[in-house]
Formats: C-alpha cells, sequence, structure tokens
C-alpha cells in the first residue's frame, strides 16, 4: 500500500504537466492531415513542434532484423512508392530506402489513402527519439508500440532505451496491450511511463477498477479512446454512442481527479468535438489537426 501511494505521489509531480485542468495538446502521427508529409515521419514530428505542439504521438512496429520503426500498420505496398511486403519481413537496410507517398485516412486500416506532397522514408525510433528529444520544445512523447510478442520485443526496445538519461525518458510514455511487456520496460526504467490499451480503448470509464488498480505498478496514465468511442458498450449501439460516453466519463474523471492519475483522450479533430471533451479537462488530448487550437476557440 505505501509503495502505490508513493508512486502516486510521484505521478503528481514528474507526470503532470501543469497544475491540473490545463490540458497538453498531443499530435497525431505529428502534423499530417493536410498531406504535405505523411504521418509518423521525422518531416510530420518535427513540423508539429513548429507549429506550436509541445506533445507528440506516434506508432512503432518492427522490421524483419528486429529493428523497431515508425508505422501505424505492416503493409508497405499501399503507402510506399517503390517498396512492397511488410514491415516485419523486410530487413531495416531496406525499410529505411523505402519512400512513404500515401497517408492513412482510417486509423483502423489502410482501406482510405491520401497521397502526400512531399514522400518522406520510413525512419528508426532511435533517430526519431534523438531529434525529438534533443529539442526543448518536446515536453511529452507517447510511443504507441503496436507489437505485443513481449519476449522478441522487449529486449530490443530496453537495449535502445539504455543511451538516454533519465531526464530524457521521464518525457516518454509507452502505451501497449500487453501487460508483460508494460511490466518489462518499467522493471528496466522506473522513470519511464506506461499505459495499458485495451482492444478499442474506451473501456476504462466502465472498467474503473481494472484500470485503476495498475497505477503505480505497471500503468502511469490512462488514455481513453472519445473519437469513435468503442469499447464501453455493445458494438451495435452505434447511434449516440460519443454522447452517452461523454455522460459516463463523470465519475471516472472524478476518480482521476481524486487519485491523481494524468488522463489523455484520443484522437479528435472537429473544433466541436474539442470544446466538448476539454470541459472534463484531460491532462492530454490527441488531435488531428494542423495547429493545436487557439484560446479563442477553447
Amino acid at each position: 500500500m505505501l509503495k502505490i501511494l508513493f508512486f502516486k505521489l510521484l505521478l503528481a509531480v514528474s507526470l503532470l504537466n501543469s497544475a491540473y485542468g490545463e490540458t497538453l495538446f498531443v499530435a497525431h502521427k505529428g502534423v499530417w492531415t493536410d498531406h504535405v508529409y505523411p504521418q509518423n515521419t521525422v518531416e510530420s514530428l518535427t513540423r508539429a513542434l513548429e507549429n506550436g505542439y509541445r506533445g507528440l504521438e506516434f506508432d512503432v512496429m518492427i522490421s524483419q532484423d528486429g529493428v523497431p520503426f515508425l508505422a501505424h500498420d505492416d503493409g508497405i505496398s499501399r503507402i510506399s512508392s517503390n517498396c512492397k511486403g511488410k514491415i516485419s519481413q523486410t530487413h531495416s537496410s531496406q525499410l529505411e530506402k523505402c519512400l512513404i507517398h500515401k497517408n492513412t485516412l482510417w486509423a483502423v486500416t489502410q482501406i482510405a489513402l491520401k497521397k502526400v506532397k512531399k514522400p518522406a522514408p520510413y525512419v528508426r525510433l532511435d533517430k526519431v527519439l534523438d531529434v525529438l528529444l534533443s529539442d526543448q520544445r518536446t515536453e511529452f512523447i507517447w510511443v504507441d508500440f503496436k507489437i505485443q510478442d513481449t519476449e522478441k520485443t522487449l529486449p530490443v526496445v530496453i537495449e535502445l532505451l539504455k543511451k538516454y538519461p533519465k531526464e530524457q525518458l521521464d518525457k516518454i510514455l509507452f502505451n501497449n496491450g500487453s501487460v508483460d511487456f508494460l511490466t518489462g520496460l518499467k522493471s528496466a526504467f522506473p522513470e519511464l511511463k506506461t499505459s495499458f490499451e485495451r482492444s478499442l480503448g474506451a473501456e476504462a470509464p466502465v472498467a474503473q477498477d481494472f484500470y485503476f488498480d495498475q497505477i503505480g505498478t505497471t500503468t502511469d496514465m490512462i488514455g481513453v479512446g472519445v473519437g469513435l468511442a468503442f469499447g464501453h458498450e455493445p458494438i451495435w449501439w452505434l447511434i449516440g454512442r460519443r454522447a452517452r460516453l461523454y455522460k459516463k466519463m463523470g465519475s471516472f474523471m472524478n476518480r482521476a481527479k481524486e487519485e491523481n492519475v494524468p488522463i489523455l483522450f484520443w484522437t479528435i479533430k472537429k473544433d466541436r468535438e474539442i470544446k466538448r471533451w476539454i470541459k472534463l479537462k484531460p491532462n492530454y488530448m490527441l488531435l488531428d489537426r494542423t495547429y493545436p487550437p487557439t484560446k479563442e476557440l477553447l
């Protein structure tokens, strides 16, 4: 019990970027919605910093030879102009030569695509972290690590993170669907932050005990999918889903404030949705926007 209380106190000091009630906006896959640069690239992420974001999010897959690369999906063929196949079946030396020339409009698949004006290559995770962590504007990095094969990937990630000092690791949070993977990371790097994501993302408000009981051990922050809002009720209840989720969020956010647990909402784009969800005062909000919201909007 004392250990859990200590971690909760530590979270209140180290993870909250400002006084509770202020929200840090996080660029989802960088800045890409105007389709100048591809999502999940150095170019899209550094442009986000230039546009005023201080929080950044990106996805990570693993190459054939075990090198982490930024990518949301394993497939290469539909978004690359000069490569085919899958990331998991491609050597890192070849993957770095592949140009991404299309953006995925729908996060769940590569069904809807849009060409970009300035294609950019796949980039290794360590190279991205080198760039972002050396930039003083970077306050928060949310790494959505897609692979849940702990035996294969955990040693790779641990070795990669060893070169970064504690003050830089303190800016990073790893998201994953494997408790074993997150536990392994926390054991190796106690200062590294983690979040656990179940299959659909919005389960947290209706599974509060499951999520809050992990705080201080394997989970430091809770992410809630408020965009499509799947997970908090049967999948076939489509009409009014987000409105019903919003009503359920009251007790969840009250508990988060009482226990000093940071909350991140993902992923939002439209002004009216930002205005709606910002009223609940999450610590972080993941956005698909070229620029973070202005004070006038909020």
